[in-house]
């Protein structure tokens, strides 16, 4: 569930933080790809997900004070 949470985070930061059209979508395309690429071992899937969550974490968005 954590993945799922995660995935659905980066993506509506994509949508506000990433410009419209076909960047946008080129974006959309790479998180999905990225997000459904097998994982490997359990220690790598949690590596990916903490490093999505620090992504979340360190963009303008989240630091901003509006």
């Amino acid at each position: 569930m954590a993945a799922a949470a995660a995935y659905w985070r980066v993506l509506k930061a994509v949508h506000k933080h990433v410009g419209s059209g076909a960047s946008r979508q080129r974006f959309r395309d790479f998180v999905t790809a990225e997000f459904r690429a097998p994982t490997g071992t359990e220690a790598d899937a949690k590596e990916r997900l903490q490093l999505a969550g620090d992504y979340l974490t360190s963009s303008p968005a989240s630091t901003s004070t509006r």
